[in-house]
């Protein structure tokens, strides 16, 4: 997935126009990447009110707040739903030159797929925990050692995280 996180970035102090503002640049210098490959018989227009606009700055925009509250998109009928928006964000950042993940959307990736797994009812790791719990992964490994949380192979079950982290204040 999109590891690693940063441990002093937290998820409810990003603000997910600044998220798409990453993204979307990092599509962007892709793009100009491909362009400047073609010569300079090729020009590219930037235009700031259609890249707001863009369906990657709109997918950056829902799948942050989504991260952060759970919160569903209009569109979503169901958590599930917000896997082609990280499919299509981690393809940007995975095995492209000029594209290195940055922690802000490595952080939203990691909690955004978290959220997915939890209503599948899939187990989450340390990574995904602490992207939520607005901890780092050692934290959540301690927390675990102590007897807080329980991990089998790195790996709470869905129950285990959604009390856990329910009891820690975070919406699931």
């Amino acid at each position: 997935m999109a590891r690693p996180v940063t441990k002093s970035l937290r998820l409810d102090d990003l603000v997910p126009e600044e998220v798409a503002e990453i993204v979307v640049g990092a599509a962007f210098n892709q793009f100009r990447l491909l362009v400047d490959a073609l010569g300079p018989a090729v020009a590219v227009a930037e235009s700031r009110h259609a890249v707001e606009e863009s369906p990657l700055w709109q997918a950056a925009v829902r799948l942050t707040v989504f991260a952060q509250s759970g919160e569903l998109d209009d569109a979503w009928e169901c958590e599930v739903d917000a896997v082609p928006d990280i499919d299509e964000i981690s393809r940007l950042f995975h095995g492209r030159a000029g594209a290195a993940l940055q922690p802000a959307v490595a952080l939203v990736l990691e909690a955004a797929q978290a959220r997915v797994s939890l209503e599948l009812g899939d187990g989450v790791d340390a990574v995904q925990l602490a992207a939520l719990a607005d901890l780092s992964p050692q934290q959540v490994r301690l927390l675990a050692r102590q007897g807080a949380l329980k991990l089998k192979a790195g790996t709470a079950s869905a129950a285990q995280a959604k009390r856990w982290l329910e009891a820690r204040g975070v919406a699931v």
